[in-house]
């Protein structure tokens, strides 16, 4: 195929619009799926070094490891979806969804340095996705800013790139040493000297992060700055400011990039805790300050001021209370005759497609409710092929073992009852989902070999909150 796929269109649906990326195992594309709606997606080719057996041979691997992995890494928040894989003539092609956003490279070049709290933010953000990365046993091999992209949507920091990934046996959560050393991938300046020396971790990807997070306090790379007899870089004395971080957080950061391994974090999870722990007591003295000063400022008002004020406060409420009237819930009406199904749902949520080969539907999503609001409750819709003589009760004992094996093994019974006009079953159990523990309702049938699959998800002290528009939404849920 011509190098320069521009302009083409790959399996009659991913027509390429432009090139985004090149490195030493591909070229990375944006394209237009055809049989989506043209929604746009990346498209990437794995480049062979030679057409000669064995190069293909290490092509394939490398691409069937790639794919693999992002499939078992499933559909994680903060990774980008695998849309489909495929071989071309003797050419690798893997599709992903298209992050929308900006490197983590731009902003370390437009800042003069990160903040203690922005720093801390990030380090957060990213240990969260490694921490579920590292449960596959997965190693990313290639940390570096221009891989970590802040989404557009909620400024969350979504971790790509995974061509350079490499698994290792865990057992008892402990890191089992790689028989033989492996090929060397990475980038220079972020990557360890057991991973020069092919023999990485998943301490490894600890040290690259660390670099990262040195990169954007400091604006220098490893190559910039002296290291010390032990082979440590010296850092501290190139912040611009340094009375404005936490000791704590610096010896963190030294940790995560000790030149010797055995001295870094062993795993993402044991940084985050670190991590977190700083973010923690930042929290705890803001809030001291706050209660101390508004205590303080109190005292010091005039006390007429403050029985007005409070008059005021009570005859407004008053006011409030005998006008205000809260809105009903309006719904609109969702029909898709791809999937067979139709379904009212409120008119100010959104609406987000899933289409690919690992499952078909929609997600209804609620909007925040104010700045505080974390965490958006959402109804999903389902649509599953089964074979064909799938029966309700075998395809109900089929998913509540899969529910106890991946998240929840006190989960509910399953409970009788109707969704679509079928006979359907219903179980409430808890899980987690970007960190947080959320309360699902999963209702289901099976009609005509396939399983229709409703979700709802919130966090448990909001479950009750929601669950009226939820019913309204089960109740006018039909098959077509």
């Amino acid at each position: 195929m011509n190098q320069n796929l521009i302009g083409k269109t790959i399996r009659n649906r991913y027509h390429i619009i432009e090139q985004i990326g090149r490195g030493g195992s591909g070229v990375t594309f944006i394209a237009e799926d055809r049989q989506c709606f043209n929604d746009l997606c990346v498209v990437k080719k794995l480049q062979p070094q030679s057409n000669n057996p064995q190069a293909l041979d290490v092509a394939r691997r490398l691409f069937d490891t790639e794919a693999d992995i992002l499939g078992q890494l499933g559909n994680h928040d903060h990774i980008p979806r695998l849309l489909a894989y495929f071989e071309e003539n003797q050419e690798f092609f893997i599709v992903q969804e298209l992050i929308k956003g900006r490197d983590f490279s731009d902003e370390i070049a437009e800042k003069p340095y990160f903040s203690q709290e922005a720093i801390v933010d990030f380090l957060e953000d990213v240990l969260e996705t490694l921490v579920f990365v590292q449960e596959y046993g997965v190693i990313h091999r290639d940390i570096k800013p221009s891989n970590l992209i802040r989404r557009s949507s909620d400024s969350k920091i979504v971790l790509i790139d995974f061509g350079s990934v490499k698994q290792v046996s865990l057992h008892n959560n402990q890191q089992k040493p790689l028989n033989k050393p492996t090929v060397i991938v990475g980038t220079e300046n972020y990557i360890p000297i057991e991973q020069v020396m092919g023999n990485p971790g998943l301490y490894s990807d600890i040290y690259a992060l660390g670099i990262v997070a040195v990169e954007a306090l400091t604006g220098k790379l490893p190559c910039d700055l002296p290291v010390d007899r032990q082979g440590e870089l010296i850092w501290h004395d190139k912040l611009q400011d340094k009375s404005q971080y936490s000791p704590q957080l610096l010896k963190a950061i030294d940790k995560a990039i000790c030149h010797y391994h055995k001295q870094r974090y062993q795993t993402a999870k044991d940084f985050l805790e670190d991590v977190r722990a700083l973010k923690n007591k930042a929290l705890l003295k803001s809030s001291y300050k706050i209660k101390y000063f508004t205590v303080v400022n109190l005292f010091k008002k005039n006390i007429i001021k403050a029985i007005l004020f409070f008059i005021l406060t009570i005859t407004t409420l008053g006011i409030v209370f005998v006008v205000w009237q809260p809105k009903k819930m309006q719904y609109t009406n969702y029909a898709n005759q791809d999937y067979g199904v139709k379904i009212n749902y409120p008119e100010n949520w959104e609406i987000r497609k899933r289409d690919d080969f690992f499952i078909s539907g929609i997600i209804f999503i609620s909007p925040l409710e104010s700045r505080q609001d974390s965490f958006q409750e959402n109804v999903s819709v389902f649509v599953e092929n089964l074979v064909s003589d799938t029966s309700l009760n075998q395809y109900t004992a089929e998913s509540i073992a899969e529910i106890k094996r991946l998240s929840d093994p006190n989960i509910s019974d399953a409970k009788l009852t109707v969704l679509g006009s079928y006979e359907g079953r219903s179980i409430v159990y808890e899980g987690e989902e970007k960190g947080s523990v959320v309360k699902r309702m999963q209702i289901w049938t099976v009609h005509n070999s396939k399983a229709y699959t409703i979700t709802y998800t919130a966090k448990p002290d909001s479950y009750e909150t929601f669950l009226p528009t939820i019913k309204q939404m089960v109740a006018s849920f039909d098959v077509f």
